[in-house]
Order: C-alpha cells, then structure tokens, then sequence
C-alpha cells in the first residue's frame, strides 16, 4: 500500500478538515475490502477507525505543528494487508483560520470545562470532546446546571441529580426541600438560591439557611466568601453565613474580581471595592468587564480600555455597533452583526470573517487558543470554533480570594482628598411620598473617611407655616425621618470633614394626606396575619409563618401606627404551631392562643404568655385525646378567657369554654355541643355576670350548619342557647355587642354563591332579624367592628370567573342594612382582609395577599380612611 495524502513525511499538512487517502497494489477483484486506520502522535499509532469502506476519510481535526504517524489494515475477511507507518507534520493555525463547524439540532447556552464543550438547550445537554466527537448526550428535565471535575449538577423540582462529568451516567440524587431556581458549585459546596432565598449544601448535606428581605439577582462564589447582589443591597457572606460586608446600594453587578466590582446604577457605570471607596467611570455604556487591572466599557460605537490605576490613561477604540467582544493580548476581537474581526489597540484589522444574517446565541474560550460560538444564521444552528494564537482566557472568580485589605496605588491615587459636594438620591426631586417615614439618603462621590459628618437643614411648609429644623453629627448618609400630610418639604445635607464643609443643592418632596398608606411586611418565609390588637399607637399582630420545611411557626410581632420599627418572632420547631387570637394583659404581657402539634401529632390547644421583647412568659398546651385548638380568647381582670374545639371519642368536635389565671392555670372548662360537630368562634364579656359564645353547629338547627349561639354565667354555665341559619350550611364568623342586651352575629351562607347572612337577637335569645345579604360574586366574611350607629365587616371577594381574591370591608347600620361595599386588591394578587380596628376615624386592615408570585404570602397592613375607601376602592357586586 502507498500513501496518495498525505504522502509520507510530508510537512504543512492542515490540521482541519484533513482527508487521508491511501491506495493498494494488490487489491484482488473479486473481494471487497474494508480499513483500519491507526492514527497517533507516537511510532504506534493507536486504533483511530475501523471496517471502513472506502480508502478515503475525513479527519476533522489534529494538533497545529505536531507529527503524525499513521498505517492502514486493509481486511477481506481471511487475510489482512498492513501498510508501513508513515509520517506527516501538520501546520500552524492561522491567526482568525475556523477550525471547526458542525451543524447542531439548537443551542441555548455553552459551558467549556476540563477541554469539553457542553452545549445546553431545553433538557439537552450535549458534550464534545477535543477531536470534536460527540461523546454523550444526557436527556433529562432541568432547571439550571452546574459542573465540577466530578460531576454535572442538574438543579430540578425537589432534587439535584448528579451525572459524571467522564461517561455522562447518572450516579446519584440529592433530594431538596425547596423549588429552587439555579445552582452554583465551588470546591465541596452546593449553592442554591431562588427569590430571596439561598441555601448553601456542603458535601452534599445543607448546612446553611439565608432568608433576605428582597430578591436575589445574583450570586458569585470565591474561594472564601459568596458576593450577593440583591435588590437595594449587596452583600458579602462567608460559608457559615456571617455577613462580612453590607453595602446598601440599589445596583447590579456587572463584573467583579478579588479588588473590585463594576456596578450599573441608573445607567451610570462605577468601580466600587470592597472597602466602600466607589469611583464614577461612565455613562450611557451598554455593558463592561474586568481584565487585568482595565475596565473595559462597551459603547455603541466605541470601546473605552480604562486603567484602573490610573484613571486618566484610556485607549479609545472607534468600533460601530459591538455585540461582543474577546480579549487578546494587544487588542480585541469584535462580533458586529454581520462580521467578526481582530483589531489591535491602534485599530488595526488583524483578520476578519462574515457571517451574512448571524445572530450569537453563546461563547466560550477553550484552553488552546480558540473560542467556540454558537449562531443562528439562514442556513440552521452551528458550532463555530475559530483559531487565534493571542486569545485570552478571563479569569475565574472561583480560583480567586476576596481581598478586604486596601491595595497600595488601587484608584486610590485618583480620589481627590478635597472634600465633594454631596449627591442627593433619594427622595427623588420633587417625588411625592405615600409614607408615615421616608428615608433621606445622600452619597460622598469618589471619596472615603472615617471623620465625615453630616448635617440637615430640612424646611416644612403646611398650610401657610414654615417650620425650620436643623439635624447636625449625622455619622452615616442615610436618615429616616417622620412625615405629616399635605407637607412640603425642602432640604439639603452638609458635609463636614477636617474643617472641610461642602453643602448640596436644595431638593424637594411633598406628601399627599396620607388617608390611606399599606405596608408590606416582607419577612422570609409565606406568612398568615389572623389577628391584631392595638394598643398606645402600637399594633400587636400575630398568625404563622411556614419555614423551609414546610413546618408551620407561631408569628408574633409588633409595628408602631406609622408602620415603623417592625419586630417580629418566630416559635416552633419540627411540628406545627400557629396562632388564632390574641390579647394584652393590664401589665402590657402579650397573650395568644392557637393550636400545637408539638405533644399529640393531632393537635392541642396552645396558649402563650409572651412579654413585649419577645421572650415566653409561659405556655400551656392542652387537649382532649383528637385535634384541639383555641379559636378565641379574652384577658379581664386577671384572668384569661378561652374558646375553642375539642375533639370527642364519638370522632366529632365540641366547643369549649375555659378560664385560666394570669399564670395560666385552668381554673375551670365547660364543654358544648351535640352528636355531630361544633367548631368555636368568638368569645365576648356582657359584663360581669355573663359571657356570649358564637360557635357553628351541625348537631342542631334546621339547616346544615347553622350559627350556635350560647349565653353563660360568670362560671360558664349555660343560661341559655339558640341557632339561627338559612335551610344550607352557614357558618359564624363574629358577634357585635351593641349593648347589654342585643348581640348582632356575622358569618357567611352557603348559597349559589357565598353569601353575608346577619342575625340580631336581645339578651333573652329571641330573635330580633335574620337577613341575607345578596351579592352576585363570592362574599365570605371573617370578623367586624362597631363604631358608632354603624359596623364594619371585613373577608374576601371573589368573581365567578377567577380564583383570585379581593379583600372586602362592607359597612351596615344596625338594622342589618348593607351601606357599601367596596374591594381591594393588591396588583391582581389574591388579596384577603383578615382583621380590623377602628381608631380615631382611622380604619386599621391587615391582610396577607401573594407576593412576589402564587403561594407565596405576605402580610400587609392598611391605614386609612371612610372617605378613602368610599372613594377610591372599588365597589362589590
């Protein structure tokens, strides 16, 4: 056999696209043969491709300038014929040669780790070795995806499955509690984060749990500390958790090194390190990046390299409308729209290509000087690898250590140490705040000391008056100040340093009449508000919050009238606690009672005594041997009152009545019900000889729930009861004592639609009227207030055509007449009212509503007015 290409010891053979041909002399006419080609870097070549058919094969690609030796086993099935080794040297790349392409089914994403390409679309992942040999595919659903020297990590619903990164095999899953939404790994830990929620996983085991109070965008892992990039923050957290820096700046990082990070805050570019010293380097940018102590700021026809030490040295580079660019070692190369090109520093074309309609969906740069695209263009999805000998991998921020230490000549040298005018950034110029508070926020630009002062001249102008105030050894540049209505206000701050005074322009904001202001209290985890008492412009809430695994927590807090200084606990563990009532003692002890599965799975009655720091007092829990809980409760005197369900041996529920000390001793309880189910509702003192209890009853009435009403003693026995309800289910939902003797019931009927039903009865248990109140939609209603010759009930709203709710206040005269009813709802979120308070002709509603998507709640309270409300909430039908 004799070599016909490449011939024997020929030299600047190309490695792409080689085609080797050989021919042999003694080829016999009436067998067919096939080939065994042996292709290597050494004498002995290994086994490269075997049974081939013709004597003709296409290499895709070899090593630049490297010697090749090759031979051929031709078979005809008794005999073989083996050719010598011969030898070829294959030629450099050309600087911009392609040298490789392939067409590919689609592509969305390309990872390049370890000399493997992995190219990503929908539940795809494909990976190419170097000779460009697709060496396995991995069908799987995921929602992120991360690799390591061991494995590829798949992030799916409730579980990481782990492929070898070698052979693509599925090994083995880790199961997680959350839905999470992307995964990042460093060294032997696991990150994963979604919304506001990151966990860290360390040797396959969750060893850390962060909840923030806004959402995540992004997160960027170092050897020894994770950067946060939050929505109003980032921070700086070490694996155990514990914050090592907090920068309150509403930014996105766009690039970041162990020194430095380049932010974008309203379009305006800027270095910040993470000593707090942040430097103003652009504006009107379209993107940037960090490389080797330069900025580089991409424009639309122009890139600016900016020495980050010396601020003033830049290369201006005049480049028509960049996609993007790769770094090399004296210059760039440049993805136009229609072009690729290399350019040096003085503008120079090195090498160009076109690619007529092109659209880059990707890019990475491999280990041998080439980088890997791929694009969309007339003719399908390609993979297209280009050559270029001075291409320059970006550094990985994974292999690198964030320095907290203040590097000698790090843009230090351009701070000017004369003192800056200071920069007001929030409130916005003449902004109108919808707010009890608002808080003043100012920036030093470009400069860093730890002796600045601050001081605010701040003006008030309400009807006609001027008030002038003065705040002065203001240590930070942020202030929360409260606000009045209907106020102007002008104000400019003052720095002071080293007998330096440098004062900014005036700004102004203004508040409307604050007649309605809502706060949502954002904490971790979904959250249910049940009850709220108010006491001294304090507002005492409690409900539950549902932490990471699913597990139900007792949600205690407080917030002042002008929703400020929010405090909030937690109590529960593994089992579920939550709470439905609450109450405050003479002593100002906060008491709240609920239900516990801490002690019987089925469930108890919980009560706690919990001071105003948040600490337990004591608690009681209580029960019969089936599911039990407090549904209300009522502190006089001394002593607390309970109402609650108990559940029966005859597997039905009664409700129960019980007094304890302040110590919370039971000093007696009395059970109610019949032979089918009662569940408790609401507790009220008539005075001090007698109690009213409202529960629901399917043991009596005619329907089939009906409202159970039952007057007691000072000791809980029963003087007398009655139902009242409509032929189908009602269920009670509060009582209004009007007075002594004429008790009004709410609840809800079980009609085509839900239905207000309203009973009045006097102090003997006669009725005085019983009335539906028809709505054409959903109306369930949860309690009410009296003020005055009127109440006011609050729940939920909901139109025949959707799932989501409104939040509903109605008002009635005490004749059971229906005076309005309006809805309101939180940006098309469910929204449901679930108590509320009447002060000083200011109407107090909490509430939970989703936020930021489906199943994931938030409490929120409103302050406002009639007036407000009549006019601005929308009317119920």
């Amino acid at each position: 056999m004799i070599p016909i290409y490449p011939e024997n010891n020929q030299k600047n053979v190309s490695p792409t696209s080689l085609i080797l041909k050989w021919q042999i002399n003694n080829k016999t006419n009436d067998k067919k043969l096939i080939y065994d080609i042996y292709l290597g870097e050494t004498k002995t070549p290994r086994l490269y491709v075997s049974n081939l058919p013709t004597n003709i094969y296409l290499v895709k690609i070899l090593k630049p300038a490297t010697i090749y030796y090759w031979k051929i086993v031709a078979k005809d099935g008794n005999n073989t014929y083996e050719s010598p080794i011969w030898s070829f040297k294959t030629r450099n790349f050309n600087n911009g040669e392609q040298i490789w392409i392939s067409l590919i089914e689609k592509s969305e994403k390309l990872l390049y780790f370890n000399n493997t390409l992995f190219n990503l679309y929908t539940n795809v992942i494909e990976a190419y070795n170097d000779d460009k040999k697709l060496i396995y595919t991995i069908n799987d659903e995921y929602l992120d995806i991360s690799i390591d020297n061991k494995y590829i990590y798949l992030l799916s619903k409730n579980k990481i499955k782990l492929y070898s990164i070698k052979e693509g095999l599925y090994e083995k899953s880790i199961e997680i509690s959350q839905n999470y939404e992307k995964i990042k790994t460093i060294n032997n830990y696991i990150l994963l984060y979604s919304k506001n929620l990151l966990d860290i996983y360390k040797n396959f085991e969750k060893v850390i749990n962060l909840n923030f109070d806004e959402k995540i965008k992004n997160i960027y892992p170092f050897k020894n500390a994770i950067v946060i990039n939050t929505t109003n923050r980032i921070l700086i957290i070490n694996y155990s958790g514990k914050i090592l820096k907090d920068f309150k700046l509403s930014a996105d990082i766009l690039d970041l090194n162990e020194y430095n990070m380049l932010l974008r805050i309203s379009n305006i570019l800027y270095l910040f390190s993470y000593n707090n010293q942040m430097i103003k380097i652009s504006e009107n940018f379209r993107n940037a990046f960090l490389h080797n102590g330069k900025i580089y700021i991409i424009k639309n026809t122009e890139v600016i390299i900016q020495d980050i030490k010396i601020l003033d040295k830049k290369t201006v580079l005049n480049i028509d409308n960049p996609n993007h660019i790769l770094l090399t070692k004296n210059g760039l190369i440049v993805f136009g729209n229609d072009i690729l090109y290399s350019t040096d520093l003085n503008g120079n074309i090195i090498w160009k290509k076109f690619f007529k309609n092109m659209k880059i969906m990707d890019i990475v740069v491999t280990n041998h000087n080439s980088f890997i695209f791929t694009i969309i263009d007339e003719t399908g999805n390609k993979i297209v690898e280009i050559f270029d000998r001075d291409i320059q991998q970006m550094g990985k921020k994974e292999n690198k250590f964030i320095s907290f230490k203040i590097i000698k000549d790090n843009f230090n040298n351009n701070i000017p140490s004369a003192l800056p005018t200071p920069v007001i950034i929030n409130p916005q110029f003449n902004e109108k705040i919808q707010d009890f508070t608002v808080s003043l926020k100012w920036t030093l630009p470009e400069y860093e000391s730890t002796t600045v002062t601050f001081e605010i001249q701040l003006k008030e102008i309400s009807s006609g008056l001027l008030k002038n105030k003065k705040i002065s050894n203001i240590k930070h540049n942020e202030l929360v100040i409260s606000l009045e209505p209907n106020t102007k206000y002008i104000w400019r701050v003052t720095a002071k340093d080293k007998k330096q005074i440098k004062t900014s322009d005036w700004s102004s904001f203004s508040t409307d009449s604050l007649n309605f202001v809502i706060k949502r209290i954002k904490l971790p985890e979904n959250q249910m508000i049940s009850r709220f008492k108010l006491k001294d412009n304090i507002i005492y809430f409690t409900g539950y919050t549902i932490n990471s695994n699913k597990v139900l927590e007792l949600l205690y807090g407080t917030i002042m009238t002008n929703f400020s200084n929010l405090r909030a606990w937690n109590f529960g563990n593994s089992h579920d606690k939550y709470a439905t009532a609450i109450d405050l003692t003479n002593d100002n002890n906060i008491i709240i009672g609920g239900f516990s599965s801490e002690k019987d799975l089925r469930g108890d009655m919980l009560l706690y005594s919990i001071s105003p720091e948040g600490n337990i007092n004591w608690d009681v829990v209580t029960g019969s041997s089936k599911r039990d809980s407090i549904n209300d409760l009522y502190f006089d005197n001394g002593y607390i009152y309970t109402l609650g369900t108990v559940g029966t041996d005859n597997m039905v529920t009664n409700i129960q009545f019980s007094k304890f000390n302040k110590k919370g001793f039971r000093i007696w309880t009395r059970d109610f019900g019949g032979d089918e189910f009662e569940f408790g509702g609401k507790l009220k003192r008539i005075d001090k000889y007698s109690f009213l209890l409202l529960s629901s009853t399917n043991s009596f009435g005619d329907g089939g729930y009906d409202y159970y009403i039952i007057k007691t003693n000072e000791l809980g026995k029963k003087i007398w009861d009655l139902t009242s309800g409509t032929p189908k289910n009602d269920m009670a939902s509060d009582l209004i004592l009007v007075s002594k003797n004429e008790y009004i019931i709410i609840g809800t009927s079980f009609q085509d639609t839900l239905q207000p039903f309203i009973t009045k009865i006097d102090g003997n248990g006669f009725k005085i009227y019983e009335k539906k109140i028809p709505f054409t939609n959903d109306v369930n209603l949860i309690t009410s207030k009296i003020n005055g010759s009127y109440f006011y009930s609050i729940g939920w709203y909901r139109e025949k055509n959707t799932l989501k709710r409104k939040g509903i206040i109605l008002k009635f005269d005490l004749s059971g007449n229906l005076k309005w009813a309006k809805t309101f709802q939180i940006n098309s979120q469910d929204t449901i009212f679930t108590d509320l308070t009447i002060k000083d002709d200011k109407i107090f509603i909490s509430g939970v509503s989703e936020y930021p998507q489906p199943n994931k709640r938030d409490i929120f309270l409103i302050q406002t007015t009639e007036n407000y409300i009549i006019n601005n909430f929308k009317s119920a039908k």
